[in-house]
């Protein structure tokens, strides 16, 4: 690894690197960014679904391959109206189920040696379960992005509040929701609720060295916080 060097994983990469994920970008020649998605559609992605525990376990495949994961969609929000006006059992619903092979990201990164300073996920629910299947990578991670619902649109999935309740308890400071979505609960419903969003999260920089506290410094800068490391 090269001094100064910044290595992301983007989780769920085959939907395409956008904001807030690409922000990251900005470091240019600082930055080794590695991709994964359980079914990648492009080359340049590794094969690699991620979870919790290592073993065989349902992927869903729904109508999209946007809402397709691990989870199944929930039953009691297929009504919801999304924020494009259309239903979600338009994308969620399911076509068929296949039996995939789970890593966890432990020990992608103890084979590997790669250790990721920056992750981004966007795999449809899962991410929590990621998150607890990580605990020796998540030591020297800086930053996260992740996806992160306020109802519960695929079944048996940990919300906003178990994510930053976990994120916080391992040093993490909740900094920003990007690209705020908010659902009709039901057709007849006015109004609308927040549901899904893009959550970025800082290490906090006490006890932070030198070195990677400036590491921390870039990646914040990245998103727009200067003065987050003094």
């Amino acid at each position: 690894m090269k001094t100064g060097e910044v290595i992301g994983f983007f989780i769920g990469a085959s939907g395409g690197v956008d904001q807030p994920t690409a922000a990251i970008k900005r470091l240019e020649d600082k930055l080794l960014l590695k991709s994964f998605d359980a079914k990648p559609d492009q080359d340049g992605i590794a094969p690699i679904c991620f979870w919790s525990s290592e073993g065989q376990h349902p992927f869903y495949h729904n109508r999209t391959r946007s809402s397709s994961g691990l989870l199944p969609a929930n039953p009691a929000a297929l009504d919801c109206l999304q924020e494009n006006g259309l239903p979600w059992s338009s994308e969620a619903t399911l076509i068929e189920t296949e039996i995939v092979q789970t890593r966890t990201l432990d020990s992608y990164c103890q084979e590997t040696g790669l250790w990721p300073h920056f992750l981004s996920m966007d795999i449809q629910g899962a991410e929590y379960e990621v998150l607890i299947g990580a605990p020796r990578a998540l030591q020297p991670l800086l930053a996260i992005v992740t996806e992160v619902e306020f109802r519960q649109i695929y079944l048996g999935q940990k919300l906003f509040t178990d994510i930053d309740r976990f994120l916080s308890g391992m040093g993490f400071q909740f900094m920003h929701l990007y690209v705020p979505q908010y659902w009709r609960l039901h057709p007849a419903d006015s109004q609308k609720v927040l549901t899904v969003g893009e959550a970025l999260y800082l290490s906090r920089p006490d006890n932070l060295d030198g070195p990677t506290r400036e590491k921390l410094a870039d990646i914040a800068r990245c998103f727009g916080f200067q003065g987050y490391v003094h």
